[in-house]
């Protein structure tokens, strides 16, 4: 040990006693040092770094002054993380918050529960059964139940109303940014759960960016998507800091249980959120099995006494945290054992009873193994156990990987329900969902479990398992379901994070020089940023909000609500019923969420059917509509009306429109020689022979014998079939002699006709 210059001029004694004070000084600034390095020591594994910086700093400069002094020399020392945190922030906020340019919000669901906040802001309540939509189902149609994100935008309006009378745009403003803040808020969260996790600053800081510009979640969070799931993130992340932070502290002491329970209570609000609350026990329960055990083996010096014994310790904070989780959701009305182990059991084919009976069996076996003679082995052959944990690790990986090969779907493809978008299957969209962003998960599976056994002197470890089978088992769900896309989006998150770990750890490890390290990282950093922006600037330009991309639906809007009663019944598709029974404040006979079988059937039955009296019958009788409201894309829509009528999904009902062309084409303002529709010119004459009224004899023979049907609007041109033409629809929307006296036509533009029913 060197002495500081100034030592050596000094005399012997006096050399020795500078130099002893030196050393002294040197070796606390060491330990201090490793302190701070090694933080995932036992004695101080319950506090995260900056619970302890901040402790630390409180205890040091409790006499420098004022608490204003404090906080601002706190801020001070941690500039360069709360700079770069505010840049994630503000990158996330750019990134979801484009479409505030526009006036509408992006999701159609986002429609329905402002809907349900206008209810909550109006009356003080949600008002059930739904008074607006399925005003025709006997005893009407139950309203989604309250939820914890309802409030919490009904008091968001209340903010940025600022005590004005209540404005529709104002709430459809604040319903906008809702999702933004709550996105951008996460992705800080998910540095503290990186860090916490990986005891390092750096993955929380890629962990945080990762969730900053990941496509798939940046879609459900951007501006005017479907709050809830945004918001219910929130807690679920919050609550993993939380459950990790009890856990990396091995025995029962008054902070691992408040962390413990206050895991419980944000987990519980999750559930009073958002339904993929379901994601939290399969975590836990599957991190659980795995993580006892390595706790187990990991102990060090075997104890008599349960209470310092570190696998029942993390036992009992496991049950603790999920007996509160369980209570909350209960009182809520949510039954997480029925419904997730019930979504277990349909994918592998299993009743959700036998899989309760299992997971209980396994659970029961590797906690009393655990505490009772895992914990109590030899050093020898513990180290044995992360290695067997490797192994089902992988072997899970490799099932599911099987299953993707061999298992193409897992939904029944006939049922009617199975036709809604979101949920066909997830893996053809990977592609734009993820771009080269998929990599990260792909490497994770692959390379984590391995750093189990060959970083296996680390302590918490196990701690890893949270974000694999994180990745695994959202992986699993978007594969097979496009709608869960979201949800394994946040997922390249943690994936990034585990795979960045073991590759700085494996520098470490293999004792790469400093200066070849730093360019990794560099490289890393570089393709991160690069990776991640491209994949937000390539996928978000394209989308815009429906009704600001389709001017014409704000027109009919318009329409409706200046030119008709404040009472008036609409029968109408479900596609648009979110959106209008928001914006118009007029009952629908459908809406997105599809909630009466019987009222689509309705629908699409008056659509094809080619008895005029069995329409209006429907229409006036059934249904009790007092107006239609019609769109020409439903003349492409005719086969899957008839599988609506039939009630499932059968190619064969389709091919008795396929005996010639239909089509709907977008026509231009006519000029002086022509009119342009989609790129076919036809001549003005041409135009102004074209048929406006219903007609028996075709204009034309496709391949000399299919007859063809041309009808022209204002700006549009339609084409049938002989088998289109005879449906109701198009009787309706050419003012056919035989529907003319049961239906008025009241509004036409652009695709979008409306008719009042004669009664």
């Amino acid at each position: 040990m060197e002495t500081p210059s100034g030592g050596e001029k000094a005399d012997n004694s006096h050399s020795e006693h500078a130099h002893a004070l030196h050393e002294h000084a040197v070796e606390h600034a060491h330990a201090v040092h490793e302190h701070h390095k090694e933080h995932s020591s036992e004695q101080h594994t319950q506090h995260s770094e900056h619970t302890h910086s901040l402790s630390h700093h409180t205890q040091v400069s409790s006499s420098e002054g004022s608490a204003f002094d404090k906080a601002k020399a706190f801020l001070w020392k941690h500039r360069v993380i709360i700079v770069l945190l505010i840049a994630i922030f503000l990158i996330a906020f750019g990134i979801r918050g484009h479409l505030l340019r526009y006036h509408y919000l992006f999701e159609f669901d986002a429609f329905y529960h402002a809907r349900l906040v206008e209810e909550l802001v109006t009356t003080g309540h949600i008002i059930s059964p739904d008074p607006m939509v399925y005003y025709e189902v006997a005893g009407g149609v139950a309203a989604q139940p309250w939820s914890l994100y309802h409030s919490i935008s009904q008091a968001f309006y209340y903010l940025v109303s600022i005590g004005q009378s209540y404005s529709k745009d104002t709430l459809m403003w604040s319903m906008q940014i809702n999702p933004v803040i709550f996105g951008s808020l996460i992705c800080i969260l998910m540095y503290f759960l990186g860090k916490e996790v990986f005891n390092s600053r750096k993955i929380g800081l890629f962990t945080a960016f990762v969730a900053a510009v990941t496509p798939a979640f940046a879609y459900r969070t951007m501006a005017g998507a479907q709050g809830d799931n945004a918001f219910g993130f929130l807690w679920m992340v919050i609550g993993f800091i939380f459950f990790v932070r009890a856990v990396k502290n091995n025995s029962l002491d008054r902070s691992a249980l408040i962390n413990t329970a206050v895991a419980g209570i944000f987990f519980g609000l999750m559930a009073m959120t958002w339904r993929m609350y379901l994601l939290i026990p399969l975590i836990v329960i599957g991190y659980f099995i795995f993580g006892i055990i390595l706790i187990a083996s990991n102990q060090e010096e075997a104890s008599t006494k349960l209470k310092k014994n570190h696998a029942f310790a993390f036992f009992v904070k496991t049950l603790i945290t999920m007996a509160i989780f369980h209570v909350i959701s209960y009182m809520y009305g949510e039954d997480w054992i029925g419904d997730a182990l019930g979504y277990v059991g349909s994918a592998v084919h299993m009743s959700s009873t036998t899989i309760l009976i299992a997971t209980i069996i396994i659970g029961a076996i590797v906690t009393i193994a655990s505490v009772f003679y895992i914990s109590k082995l030899k050093p020898e052959t513990k180290k044995y156990l992360p290695f067997l944990i490797v192994l089902v690790l992988y072997a899970s990986v490799v099932i599911i990987a099987l299953m993707f090969a061999t298992v193409p779907d897992l939904v029944d493809r006939t049922t009617i329900q199975s036709m809604v978008g979101e949920e066909a299957v997830g893996h053809n969209f990977f592609g734009t969902k993820y771009n080269e962003l998929i990599l990260f998960p792909l490497l994770a599976l692959i390379i984590f479990p391995l750093s189990l056994w060959l970083f296996r002197e680390k302590k918490n470890m196990h701690l890893g398992i949270i974000f694999f089978l994180w990745v695994l088992i959202t992986l699993f769900m978007a594969w097979y379901k496009l709608k869960f896309t979201f949800v394994f989006g946040l997922a390249i998150a943690p994936a990034a994070a585990m795979a960045i770990y073991v590759m700085l750890e494996g520098l470490k490890k293999f004792e790469i020089s400093k200066g070849l390290e730093a360019k990794i990282i560099f490289v890393v950093i570089f393709l991160l940023v690069v990776l991640g922006v491209g994949a937000s600037a390539r996928f978000f330009p394209d989308y815009v909000p429906y009704v600001d991309e389709n001017p014409q639906w704000q027109a009919a809007q318009q329409w409706i609500i200046t030119n008709t009663p404040a009472d008036a019944k609409f029968f109408n598709w479900w596609d648009q019923g979110h959106i209008l029974a928001f914006t118009t404040d007029r009952k629908y006979s459908t809406d997105n969420r599809n909630a009466s079988e019987w009222a689509n059937k309705e629908l699409a039955e008056f659509v094809i059917t080619t008895d005029t009296n069995r329409g209006y019958t429907i229409a006036a009788k059934e249904i009790g509509a007092d107006y239609l409201l019609l769109d020409s894309s439903m003349f492409n829509d005719a086969p899957t009306f008839e599988f609506y009528v039939a009630g499932k999904v059968d190619s064969k009902l389709a091919q008795k429109y396929s005996a010639g062309t239909y089509r709907v084409l977008n026509c231009s303002p006519p000029t002086s020689t022509a009119v342009s529709c989609e790129g076919n010119s036809i001549g003005i004459s041409d135009w102004n022979k074209l048929s406006t009224t219903w007609k028996q004899v075709p204009d034309d023979f496709q391949n000399g014998s299919l007859p063809l049907f041309y009808y022209k609007t204002n700006d549009q041109l339609i084409v049938l079939n002989q088998p289109m033409n005879n449906i109701n629809l198009a009787k309706i929307w050419t003012n056919s002699e035989e529907t003319s006296k049961y239906y008025e036509q009241v509004y036409s533009n652009s695709g979008i006709k409306i008719f009042k029913i004669k009664k």
